[in-house]
Formats: structure tokens, C-alpha cells, sequence
């Protein structure tokens, strides 16, 4: 056997992350995992209040609930890759401080959660606004993690969290664009930490995800398409298409994956998904999970024969 079954999954493990411990559908769930990585790492020295209001924020807006914000309606960029995110991105602040216990200078619970918070908010941008029926939320690609660090910059002013406003540029770093080394000349060296640590946090959880080829191919190229990022206009005005289908995408992630995000995690973002070695204290799931995933994709590929992706993934947007 091969591909993810190999590692482990089942069919019935789809809502599950990559611990199969955590319920990556259910907000409560995903809460209390961060409540719990936090509560051994600091006691009650953290600030639990703002994490409960983002997560209760974050449910009411993707489902349509917040004033102000249309419901989501990007179905790989949806709540379950944001909760995916935000777990992922608490272990990685554990195991800096696991390491840090050894080489000083924590980041402490109030920047850990801060952290945390960033990860909640940092696709936000794709909710479109009142006022932005005409538009989809893919149509937004290009300018939603700045819209995303606008409204973490509002959220820690009004939850006692203002002085930390600053930080929330940092939700940048999730851009493959962006220009790092501009970002993080603004920054001392815990808040460069804590932007790679987003960043890292970001791409695992989306690679490590058991649905990873077929959200691609059922969600991730729709978004594509409506966002534009599935053609590029040459120098010369010459229009060349990138994708000209899912399965085109699926055909290209592998050197993708190889040429831009091993990189990205090795060196671009500094290799601090490393942690979550220290968080797990030993062999690092998400990496483990990301490579299973690729691995099966080069099947397929070298096959020919996608009709092995058998499962169809549903969009998160509303939870009860």
C-alpha cells in the first residue's frame, strides 16, 4: 500500500489533523489543544481571554455571523485550513520554548499568543466586506494578507493586547512575494522568530493535510482561477496560462514543492518548523505527512492515473 492510508489515515480519520488527535472541524476542540499546549507551557501566564474571543470571532466570521464580513466563500482558504494553521502554529511556539528552555530568551505567553492570534487572522482577507458582493473572496488574493494584518491590528487594540499592534504585519510573511528580508528589517529578532514560525506554520498545515491533492484539485484551482493566479501576462503583454486545469496543477506541485517550498521552509523562513521536533519530542508528523503526500502525488503522476484520488473534501464554513 501506498500514499497516506501507508501512514496510517483512514477514511474515517478525514476530519482529524495530523496527530489524529484534534478535530480540525470542531473550534472547540482545536481551542482546547491550544489551551492545553499553553496551560503546561506557562500555567495561567498567558492571556486565555483573547484566544477565546479570536476563535469565537474567527466562527462567526466565516460563517457570516460578523458584522461587517460576507460569509467565506473560498473553499480551500476556508475555517478548517485556519484552525489547521493556528494548532499547527501553537506547536511550533512550544517547541521554540521547549528549545529556549536550553538556550534562553522565550518568547512567553504573551507573545505565544499573540502568535497564535496572527495565524487566526492571517487569511482573513479573502472574507470579503459589505459592500463586496460583486467580487469573490479568491478575487481578493492579492491584497488579503495586508486586509488580514488590518483587522489582528484592531483585535489586539480592543483586547488588551495595543501594544502588540505592530506585530500583525508580520501576517506578511505568509506571502510567498513578499520580500522577507525588507519584512523583517523592521523587527527585532523574537518577532523575525515569530514570522517564520507563521509563515512555516501556514505551509505544513496545508501540506500535511490528509485532503491536501484533492483540496488542490477540487478547491485550490477554482480559487486559481477566479484569483488569476492561474495565468501570468508576460513583459511583452502576452497572456500564458500557468494551470489550464486541476489536474495540470496536481502535474507541477511536485516541482513546486521541491524548487520553492523546501527552500522557503529551509532558509527563507530560517527551518524553524525544527521545533516542532522539541514539541513532539521526536519525529515531526507534519513533515512526515508532507512527504507521504508528495510521494503519492509522483505516483499518480508517474502513473497517469488520478482516478486514485477518490475522496471529495467539503468546504468549512459554518460550524454549530
Amino acid at each position: 500500500m501506498s500514499g497516506p492510508e501507508a501512514a496510517g489515515w483512514s477514511p474515517g480519520s478525514s476530519q482529524l489533523d495530523v496527530t489524529r488527535e484534534v478535530n480540525l472541524e470542531n473550534p472547540a476542540a482545536v481551542s482546547t489543544a491550544i489551551e492545553a499546549i499553553f496551560d503546561r507551557r506557562y500555567g495561567q501566564a498567558w492571556p486565555r481571554d483573547a484566544l477565546t474571543i479570536a476563535i469565537a470571532d474567527v466562527v462567526r466570521a466565516y460563517g457570516g455571523e460578523y458584522p461587517g464580513l460576507l460569509v467565506c466563500d473560498t473553499p480551500y482558504h476556508d475555517l478548517r485550513h485556519t484552525l489547521d494553521t493556528s494548532l499547527a502554529m501553537a506547536r511550533i511556539i512550544d517547541g521554540h520554548e521547549a528549545s529556549r528552555v536550553r538556550q534562553g530568551a522565550p518568547l512567553g505567553g504573551e507573545l505565544a499568543v499573540v502568535g497564535v492570534l496572527l495565524a487566526l487572522f492571517h487569511d482573513f482577507g479573502y472574507l470579503r466586506r459589505s459592500g463586496e458582493e460583486h467580487l469573490t473572496g479568491a478575487q481578493l488574493v492579492g491584497r488579503h494578507e495586508l486586509r488580514g494584518a488590518e483587522f489582528a491590528a484592531a483585535f489586539l487594540a480592543r483586547n488588551g493586547l495595543a501594544q502588540h499592534q505592530p506585530l500583525s504585519r508580520l501576517i506578511m510573511a505568509t506571502a510567498f512575494k513578499e520580500n522577507l528580508d525588507a519584512l523583517f528589517a523592521a523587527y527585532a529578532g523574537a518577532a523575525v522568530s515569530l514570522a517564520c514560525m507563521l509563515a512555516s506554520a501556514d505551509v505544513l498545515s496545508q501540506l500535511a493535510d490528509r485532503y491536501y491533492l484533492e483540496r488542490c484539485r477540487d478547491f485550490l484551482f477554482r480559487e486559481f482561477v477566479e484569483g488569476g493566479l492561474d495565468r501570468v501576462v508576460q513583459s511583452d503583454g502576452v497572456e500564458c496560462l500557468l494551470y489550464s486545469s486541476a489536474e495540470d496543477l496536481l502535474r507541477k506541485t511536485p516541482w513546486f514543492f521541491e524548487a520553492v517550498i523546501i527552500k522557503r521552509l529551509e532558509y527563507d523562513l530560517r527551518g524553524v518548523y525544527r521545533y516542532l521536533d522539541d514539541h513532539f519530542g521526536g519525529q515531526n508528523p507534519y513533515v512526515n505527512a508532507m512527504f507521504v503526500n508528495i510521494a503519492f502525488l509522483k505516483e499518480l503522476v508517474d502513473s497517469d492515473d488520478f482516478s486514485r484520488l477518490r475522496r471529495q473534501p467539503q468546504p468549512l464554513y459554518h460550524v454549530s
